[in-house]
């Protein structure tokens, strides 16, 4: 079993993770205490029974049994207790306040610290990250409607440099509402600028807060250009089939278009059309797609795939019929396509999964309603999925040029939202149009310099999400349910873990942040309480009152052991059902 198998138990995971936090954390207040001349007498991980305890130097390390916090005693921090001989003048309070201040402060920042470290090493090996390329754009969306195609690629945004997926989004998502972008594309290794106005549209963010972001209506992953030919068209009776896949189309002047997407089908018809010519020769294969089988309706020479098909198409009447205002290449398209009786497959059913549909569907139907939803792409399939309320769908299908009405049966599955469990629906088969994303590349950072900038970038980064969403937390716009506690620490660290150390290492620093943070809260008990007792002292000018100090206290524990009850709560309400089984399974 490797390492990363090891550590992707979550029971290991979340012993590893939690310890590291633990250890960083309580190591900060050990060395700003020894260099502020501060005597240690107990350094400990974890809580409860000793598992191991050496002695150096008059200081007792220890390891405990539950690995869920760990202390620094230092000497002389409990008045009532008596301090031994060899800590003399080496008692907590009889530091500065300042001293114990840095002290007390040390805990978050060595949790800051690590998270910089881990981040480091993320960045110094590279960070695995999209192209900022344009897979699919949805119909009448904004960046439609400026002429953006598919296999774009983004080189700038209102003048800020785009190179990534995740930089598109999140420049687009932040910009200022209500105001026009302007993008600069790659196509053809040629710039093109457009202007755009972006919609809005109402999300919900990891923490469960609903928020306005900007969209433009493009995707990274793009359909291939499997197609969809209605009966008795006129690309069907040239012998295009469903099921074929379009590798390239060919104008009567010889020009050549290569199709590696579905919008790209659009696009070449758009341009035959508008430069006038009468024919076009589609080259078309079985499609070469993993183990996929090709369409029982695709050419029986097609069986062997990769083997190549030129068929001939006519335009000549069927470009009179499309609308010529102002419209893009790809909308004109869309309109001679429909003419011709060619549509992509990402609507279109390969095959049925459910006993309950396949007296209902059957291949090659086409999908044009999904309840009240007019179905353009498999994004608007998506949203009819996200708003479905029962088990059962009314839906629409295109099946040999005739329109059926249908109820359907949907799937159900449980999903864990911050605001408790919910049901979501879907239709129990697979598309015949596949999606497929862009290679993935390195993001680096111009070494180890360049990695500690981004580290030091990333935790700003964090720490303020974290402080947004408790300050959300405290004021009613984030559910209570988003707590969470050992038992959801221990799935994010295992699921982490799976998917390789750097996921393991993010999440480290992100939780890791959270504890910082969470610490320098002014809650009594905690690090920020610590903090602000030491700042009542300053304003008084002398040691605060024994009672006050203990009554303070007894308020920090009531606050702590409240909100861990409700993060234990809130874990088992999640994860209840899975424990049940997964006890269930064992006899």
């Amino acid at each position: 079993m490797g390492i990363e198998q090891i550590i992707g138990q979550p029971a290991v995971a979340i012993i590893v993770l939690l310890g590291a936090l633990i250890f960083f954390h309580e190591l900060g207040h050990f060395i700003v205490g020894r260099l502020c001349g501060v005597g240690v007498e107990i350094f400990s991980i974890g809580f409860g029974p000793t598992l191991l305890n050496i002695n150096y130097k008059n200081t007792s390390y220890k390891l405990c049994l539950i690995p869920l916090g760990g202390y620094v005693k230092f000497a002389g921090s409990l008045s009532e207790e008596p301090v031994s001989e060899v800590f003399y003048g080496k008692e907590f309070f009889a530091a500065s306040r300042l001293k114990r201040a840095a002290i007390i402060a040390a805990g978050p920042g060595a949790n800051f610290l690590l998270a910089v470290v881990c981040y480091t090493f993320i960045a110094h090996d590279g960070i695995p990250q999209f192209p900022a390329y344009i897979g699919q754009v949805r119909s009448g969306s904004p960046a439609d409607q400026v002429g953006i195609e598919s296999q774009d690629v983004v080189v700038s945004i209102n003048g800020k440099m785009i190179s990534y997926w995740s930089e598109l989004q999140e420049t687009i998502a932040l910009s200022p509402p209500n105001s026009d972008l302007n993008l600069t594309v790659s196509r053809d290794n040629q710039p093109l600028d457009f202007v755009i106005k972006p919609n809005t549209s109402e999300v919900e963010d990891e923490m469960g807060k609903k928020q306005q972001q900007n969209v433009i209506g493009v995707g990274l992953e793009y359909i291939l250009p499997i197609l969809t030919v209605t009966e008795d068209s006129p690309a069907f009776n040239a012998g295009l089939r469903t099921g074929m896949l379009l590798e390239s189309v060919t104008f009567e002047n010889g020009t050549l278009k290569k199709i590696t997407s579905s919008d790209e089908i659009f696009i070449a018809l758009g341009e035959a059309e508008k430069s006038g010519s009468p024919h076009l020769v589609f080259t078309v294969s079985a499609p070469a797609i993993g183990d996929e089988q090709k369409d029982p309706n695709a050419e029986e020479k097609l069986a062997v795939k990769g083997s190549q098909q030129d068929i001939g198409l006519d335009l000549l009447d069927r470009a009179e019929g499309v609308a010529q205002a102002e419209l893009t290449s790809k909308a004109r398209g869309r309109e001679l396509a429909t003419l011709l009786g060619i549509s992509d497959s990402q609507l279109t059913i390969k095959s049925i999964a459910s006993e309950d549909l396949k007296s209902l569907l059957k291949p090659n139907d086409r999908l044009i309603r999904f309840n009240e939803t007019l179905l353009d792409d498999i994004y608007s399939l998506a949203h009819g999925f996200e708003t479905a309320e029962k088990a059962s769908a009314n839906i629409e299908i295109l099946r040999g040029g005739e329109v059926l009405k249908l109820t359907v049966p949907l799937q159900s599955y449980e999903v864990q939202k911050v605001s408790g469990k919910a049901l979501a629906y879907y239709l129990d088969v697979q598309m015949l149009g596949s999606r497929k994303a862009p290679e993935v590349i390195l993001q680096k950072f111009g070494g180890i310099f360049g990695a500690f900038q981004f580290s030091l970038i990333q935790t700003g980064k964090h720490a303020g999400m974290i402080v947004g969403g408790i300050y959300n937390l405290i004021i009613g716009n984030m559910p209570l349910k988003a707590l969470g506690g050992p038992m959801m620490i221990a799935k994010v660290a295992g699921d982490s873990a799976k998917m390789g150390w750097k996921s393991y290492l993010g999440t480290m620093a992100l939780i890791s942040i959270n504890l910082g943070v969470i610490n320098l809260f002014p809650i009594p008990v905690l690090d920020g309480g610590q903090l602000l007792l030491i700042a009542a002292e300053a304003v008084k000018r002398r040691r605060l009152e024994p009672k006050a100090v203990e009554n303070f206290q007894k308020i920090g524990f009531v606050l702590l052991f409240s909100l861990i009850i409700l993060s234990l709560y809130n874990d088992l309400s999640r994860f209840w059902a899975s424990m049940l089984a997964g006890i269930k399974d064992m006899f």
